[in-house]
Order: structure tokens, then sequence, then C-alpha cells
């Protein structure tokens, strides 16, 4: 890989290290572009105490809601398994930093300390394929912007009604 000023500098903004299929052939191909290098992983820290918490009341579904669920996966059968997760194997050689991002409402909010974690690595893009919505000075970090690619996912979601 080319390390002078025309590489486009990426970084990644992730969950897990598990991501979608499709995920996996996105980063696959900017891997192979002689243009484009992926700088840095950003870890959500936050994700692991979803997992702790939240998510073991979402295991705790009425019966209702799973047959629900099974009718759901029957009608609107996927041909492709482009969503199921899987490890990520291009992620073994790149840096990886983790923040914490503070949730305001329905956003994300990246520390002063996070920023500066992020700005050392001079990135001309973010790809955000974790978190939530994000605000505040992240937003302005990246030369290029942040790009969110995500798929929503029912069975995880959190549905109010009001």
């Amino acid at each position: 890989m080319n390390k002078n000023n025309d590489v486009v500098k990426i970084g990644i903004m992730i969950d897990s290290f598990e991501i979608p299929i499709w995920a996996n052939i996105m980063i696959d191909e900017i891997t192979k572009l002689d243009h484009a290098e992926i700088s840095v992983l950003i870890v959500n820290n936050n994700y692991k105490n979803k997992l702790n918490g939240k998510f073991k009341k979402d295991q705790e579904r009425s019966i209702l809601f799973d047959f629900y669920l099974s009718y759901e996966k029957k009608r609107f059968y996927q041909k492709s398994k482009l969503c199921q997760n899987i490890q990520c194997d291009e992620f073994k050689n790149i840096e990886e930093i983790g923040i914490t991002p503070i949730k305001k409402n329905i956003f994300d909010e990246i520390s002063k300390g996070d920023i500066l974690k992020i700005k050392e690595f001079g990135l001309d893009i973010i790809i955000r394929l974790g978190f939530n919505r994000l605000s505040g000075n992240i937003l302005s970090i990246p030369k290029y912007g942040i790009w969110s690619f995500f798929k929503n996912n029912n069975y995880h979601q959190e549905i109010k009604f009001n």
C-alpha cells in the first residue's frame, strides 16, 4: 500500500468485531484499493454493557412475540445471508481504539478526550457500522464526513408506543 499523501485514510466505527457479511465485503474491497487504507477501528466500549443489560431483558420475550418473529422470518425469507454477522478477518491487522460515547437522547456524543484520540489519525472518512446516530464535534473531524451504513434489525430494537 502506498503511504503517500494521495492515500485516503479511513476509520471504521464498530460495536463488535462481528459485522454483517455485506460489511465484510465492503471492508475487503476497501483493503484491495491502492489509494485507500483503513487506519483505525473505533470500537464502542458501551456495547459490552448493552449486551449485559438490555439484551438480557429482550431475551425474556413472550410466546406471542416469538411466534410473530418466526412467522415474519418465514414470510420474508431472505435468499441471501448478507445480514448474518461474522468475524471480520481484515480487522486483525488494523490498529484499534476504544471509546465510550455519551448517550444523549437517540444520539451518541463523543467526549473531547476520545475526539483527540481520533484526530491523531488524520482521517479523511469515517465509516459508521456501529454506534448510535452521532452528534457533536465528531462530525467535523473527517475531511469527507462520516458515512453511516447499518441494517435495521427489529429483533434487537426497542419499540415504544406513545
